[in-house]
């Protein structure tokens, strides 16, 4: 018995996508002779059902800290360092001296603290 269909053209990576799928299922008998059409007589397309992505959250911001460094004339980052990083005690200070140190919070992500330039 012959019958006809109508023609709905899609791409090329959709028609492999679904020979493949066809294929794979034992339909080889829904391709015509030329392997130019699938007759899907019978067959319904549906969604792919594929599990939820997680849902990203924002970034969290965190506390950071920083100190003005005037030799730079810029805030740098204090995480990880003692007073002997940011001040040398031998070197810029005598005995009874004394020194202000200025320091500062930023809440950032770690993608924005990551982003900053090298001083």
């Amino acid at each position: 018995m012959t019958h006809t269909y109508a023609a709905l053209e899609v791409t090329q990576s959709t028609f492999d996508e679904i020979a493949a799928k066809l294929r794979a299922a034992g339909y080889d008998h829904a391709f015509d002779d030329e392997e130019v059409a699938i007759d899907m007589h019978g067959i319904g397309l549906v969604v792919e059902k594929k599990p939820l992505a997680p849902t990203a959250l924002p970034e969290e911001k965190k506390p950071r800290l920083f100190y003005w460094e005037e030799a730079e004339d810029a805030w740098c980052p204090a995480e990880e360092l003692t007073v002997d990083n940011i001040i040398s005690v031998d070197l810029f200070m005598a005995d009874g001296d004394t020194h202000d140190v200025t320091f500062k919070r930023v809440d950032m992500t770690d993608a924005e603290y990551a982003a900053m330039p090298e001083g």
